[in-house]
C-alpha cells in the first residue's frame, strides 16, 4: 500500500500496520522486525523528529555525525561492539561527558532554587510549600542524568 505520507517518513514502515497514537499497534521494519510492543506506534514518527542512520544524539536532540567521516575497519567495529555489550553502554563517552555536565548544571540550579524558594519564596502558606516543593524537578533532573552519564545507558 502506498501513502501520500510514505515519502516525508522514508518509507520504513508497512502502513497497513499502521496504527493511531496510544492504540495497540504493530509495526513491520524493513529490517524483518516487527515492533508490537507498547511503544510501536512511535516507530513512524521516529524519522519526523530527525532520528535517522548517521545522527548521533547531543544533549537528546540528533545531530549530524561529524565522526561519521572516520571509517573503522571490521575489527575494531567488533571490539567496540564487544566492550560495549561487556561495559553495557549505548552511548559516547563524549555523550556521557556531556551528561554529566548537565547534572552537574542541574543540581546547582536545584541548589539555588532550594535556597531562593525556602529563604524568599515561602512565606508559611500552603503555596509557599508548593515553591519549595517545586524543586523536585531540578533533583529528578540530575539525578536521571547522573545516572546515566554514570552507566552509559
Amino acid at each position: 500500500k502506498s501513502s501520500p505520507l510514505s515519502s516525508s517518513l522514508g518509507g520504513n514502515f508497512a502502513f497497513e500496520d499502521f496504527q493511531l497514537p496510544f492504540t495497540p499497534a504493530k509495526v513491520s521494519l524493513e529490517n524483518g522486525l516487527k515492533n508490537d510492543g507498547p511503544f510501536a506506534w512511535m516507530v513512524p514518527y521516529v524519522d519526523l523528529f530527525g532520528y535517522r542512520k548517521g545522527k548521533t544524539l547531543v544533549g537528546a536532540m540528533p545531530k549530524d555525525n561529524e565522526s561519521s567521516s572516520v571509517t573503522l575497519s571490521q575489527e575494531e567495529m567488533a571490539a567496540r561492539r564487544v566492550q560495549a555489550e561487556e561495559e553495557l553502554t549505548n552511548i559516547s563517552p563524549e555523550e556521557r561527558e556531556r551528561r554529566a555536565q548537565a547534572a552537574t548544571v542541574a543540581l546547582q540550579a536545584a541548589g539555588a532554587y532550594a535556597a531562593l524558594s525556602s529563604l524568599i519564596l515561602d512565606d508559611g502558606s500552603f503555596v509557599g510549600h508548593l515553591y519549595r516543593f517545586a524543586v523536585l524537578p531540578f533533583l529528578f533532573a540530575w539525578r536521571g542524568l547522573d545516572l546515566s552519564a554514570k552507566s552509559g545507558l
